[in-house]
């Protein structure tokens, strides 16, 4: 908040579009799983001050996320590839109260793939997914003391999640096979 009352869109400066590279692994516990996540993100927000108390941004990521496990009665594995593009922002047009909106999809190409022991063969299944999302909210500056500004939020969000049909190969009669999720809101 500035000594004039204003609410202050960020802190952050004007961001460059730098990425960097993500990497992850967990294994060793005790169902002998592994996960290794791989992926790229913006550095830093990529946003700008687009006139007075307004601020919009853009984003992008993509991730590629491996999880297999090696356990005795259930191996089996599922590599995700994700790339997720969204709209962001902000504006504070009354004094002490801001508003902010984002809207943002993703895509999804899932591999997924476990071992049928009883005929010794492995089953697989590649399918893709979707997610949308929108949310906005408002937030109030309080001034309770001076050096104690409180910031209460209240936010609506939804969000779609859309699964095409999950329909196995390579396991004979044992193959699973089951139908498109039905889209669905939270």
């Amino acid at each position: 908040m500035t000594p004039e009352g204003k609410v202050l869109l960020s802190t952050l400066p004007d961001a460059s579009p730098i990425l960097t590279n993500l990497y992850g692994d967990v294994s060793g516990n005790a169902t002998d799983a592994e996960m290794l996540m791989g992926g790229l993100r913006l550095k830093r927000h990529l946003d700008r001050v687009v006139a007075p108390n307004v601020r919009l941004g853009g984003l992008f990521s993509y991730s590629d996320t491996s999880i297999s496990s090696n356990a005795v009665r259930a191996p089996g594995s599922l590599d995700v590839s994700s790339y997720a593009l969204g709209l962001y922002g902000s504006s504070a047009a009354l004094a002490n109260l801001s508003v902010d909106a984002q809207i943002d999809g993703a895509f999804n190409a899932n591999a997924a793939s476990r071992l049928v022991g009883i005929v010794g063969a492995t089953a697989s299944a590649d399918y893709d997914s979707y997610t949308f999302h929108a949310g906005g909210g408002l937030r109030q500056s309080l001034n309770v003391a001076p050096d104690l500004v409180l910031q209460p939020l209240a936010r609506l969000d939804d969000a779609r999640v859309d699964a095409q049909s999950y329909t196995e190969t390579g396991a004979g009669a044992l193959d699973l096979a089951v139908g498109p999720d039905n889209p669905t809101w939270n």
